[in-house]
């Protein structure tokens, strides 16, 4: 496998590209929630402190809902690099692939559940009919691409 080492390492720079992306949503996530916090926190004891609370809450909440959703756009993004190392990997390390591909499924998921959360608090109903469609069709084609990874996995596997 060394006459692929260049192949493999374009590969392994695109995942080291996305983990930091996805590093760094850690971070922001914690903000977008500490965020929503302190809006819940500001006063409320006029009309225009209720009105700017609410507002604040509403913009918090829109945060918290796109961070995890840049999570879930960004895990999915990964799930290629799964497929590419099962498709054209080293049979040795196929369940590498496999294991990437249960792992990356669930970064997905458990990124779009986060952001079906924060919709109850949303009033902006349009925005959030956006969100609920765009979380529908990631979690099926997350579902579609891992269980393509798994098939090929179970092939090669199948075939020693």
């Amino acid at each position: 496998w060394d006459d692929r080492w260049e192949e493999f390492s374009v590969v392994a720079e695109q995942g080291v590209q996305l983990q930091n992306q996805l590093a760094a949503l850690v971070d922001a996530d914690t903000a977008a929630f500490n965020r929503i916090m302190d809006a819940y926190g500001l006063p409320k004891a006029s009309e225009e402190q209720k009105s700017k609370r609410y507002q604040a809450i509403q913009d918090a909440t829109r945060h918290a809902i796109e961070i995890p959703m840049q999570v879930a756009r960004l895990s999915a993004q990964a799930m290629g690099i799964a497929q590419k190392m099962a498709d054209v990997g080293n049979p040795n390390s196929i369940t590498d692939a496999g294991v990437g591909a249960m792992a990356i499924r669930t970064g997905v998921k458990g990124a779009l559940l986060n952001a079906r959360v924060n919709l109850a608090d949303l009033a902006d109903e349009a925005y959030g009919d956006a969100i609920r469609m765009e979380c529908q069709a990631l979690w099926s084609s997350i579902e579609i691409a891992e269980a393509n990874v798994l098939s090929r996995v179970d092939a090669v596997l199948s075939a020693e």
